[in-house]
């Protein structure tokens, strides 16, 4: 009997190995804006003008991610959540929260308008549609960082990478434009060259 040497490299996909680009979403191409938003911007237009300036990242830095959390949190307590049909007696009506009331999108938009306030990019505030399980569509605002795209939710106390929250992503504005929405994607899995090495197999003899 001849012990045999073998070397098998296997490609694995789907490892829980980080890399890079599992931090932000894809964008895969474009899609129509949400109603919503195109209602909002008619009855204020100011609200929407594209900047100017070249998209832009948020650093992540322990003040910014203080104000960040900070900013998601007293919108969370300080809104009674209420939908648009209670309110306003229509399926979905985008507004700021002005009577301290309001559904998902109302939660984004004052989270919104509060951190450009403080100085962050709009470009990097980005509001994001999403797949709820059970209950149809839902806002949360996309905060686009050096360190990944981060969610801020009126469903969740914390500031939470994408990849934390339960939801399917479906769309979000762009960060060159506002009224500009494209599609996302999760990236796909790493893949990793894993060699494998088998020894003391027997030879086959025949009879």
């Amino acid at each position: 009997m001849r012990t045999l040497l073998c070397t098998l490299t296997l490609l694995l996909l789907g490892s829980s190995a980080a890399s890079a680009d599992q931090r932000f979403l894809l964008e895969t191409g474009l899609v129509n804006p949400l109603p919503g938003w195109i209602e909002f911007c008619k009855n204020d237009p100011s609200e929407c003008v594209a900047d100017p300036r070249p998209p832009t990242v948020i650093r992540w830095t322990r003040e910014n991610m203080l104000v960040l959390a900070w900013v998601n949190h007293q919108v969370n307590r300080n809104i009674v959540p209420m939908t648009d049909e209670a309110q306003w007696g229509v399926a979905d009506r985008w507004s700021y929260p002005i009577h301290g009331i309001g559904d998902c999108e109302d939660y984004v938009l004052e989270k919104r308008r509060l951190l450009i306030e403080r100085g962050f990019p709009v470009q990097a505030l980005l509001i994001t549609y999403v797949k709820e399980f059970g209950s149809g569509g839902h806002a949360v605002l996309m905060i686009r960082t050096d360190d990944g795209d981060y969610v801020l939710d009126n469903q969740h106390k914390g500031l939470l990478r994408w990849n934390e929250t339960p939801y399917p992503y479906r769309s979000r504005q762009s960060s060159d434009d506002p009224n500009v929405w494209v599609m996302l994607s999760p990236p796909p899995p790493p893949i990793i060259n894993l060699k494998v090495t088998v020894v003391g197999l027997p030879e086959a003899h025949s009879k």
